[in-house]
């Protein structure tokens, strides 16, 4: 009884070999439902012919256009963070303290943290985020939240393995100074090259 297919409508005959083949058959193409022999057209909401046609940096725009603020209030907790330890005894004794865990458990703590919080609290907000949404909350999870959940926690625990092979690296190359010259170095190498090429893909 019910039929979906793609159907074309042309007002002139068309060469499917012409350069402009591809943006004519953008602005052609609909999808139609077939009930009862009667064809009624759906307009489709993807293809618009008064539209451009996407930018390769239209997916650049709306990732920078959503994490925005969120990056600017990591950056701001980070600076707070940095002046913190360098202006208070207190803070900067806790620190030395977690930097002293870390050496003794090496890897282990580097995959525990990290797992902990780029991975299951993250996933925490998104699934709290998302039961918030329907009317069923709380609910129990689904075993698709299960696997994304298991998904982070075991990928980040692995990130945490990388991330600490990057600052030993860095440290080889570097040094472990903490003169502004060498820090500027390690920033570099973290954001414009082991970020983009290797840890965001």
């Amino acid at each position: 009884m019910f039929q979906t297919h793609t159907h074309y409508s042309t007002d002139d005959e068309t060469d499917y070999f012409s350069s402009d083949y591809s943006r004519r058959y953008q602005s052609q193409l609909r999808s139609s439902i077939v009930i009862n022999n009667a064809e009624l057209p759906l307009p489709s909401p993807i293809l618009d012919s008064t539209q451009p046609p996407p930018s390769f940096l239209t997916p650049v725009y709306h990732a920078l256009k959503s994490n925005i603020i969120p990056g600017l209030i990591v950056t701001l907790i980070a600076a707070l963070i940095v002046i913190a330890y360098y202006n208070s005894q207190t803070f900067a004794s806790i620190l030395n303290s977690l930097a002293n865990l870390k050496k003794d458990l090496g890897l282990i703590y580097s995959i525990l943290s990290t797992s902990l919080f780029a991975g299951f609290l993250p996933w925490c907000f998104m699934t709290f985020k998302a039961q918030n949404a329907t009317s069923s909350f709380p609910r129990a999870l689904t075993f698709h939240e299960i696997k994304v959940f298991l998904f982070y926690t075991i990928f980040f625990a692995f990130a945490g393995i990388q991330s600490d092979f990057l600052f030993w690296f860095q440290a080889k190359i570097f040094s472990e100074s903490t003169d502004l010259k060498i820090v500027l170095f390690k920033v570099f190498v973290d954001e414009f090259v082991w970020t983009p090429f290797w840890a965001t893909p």
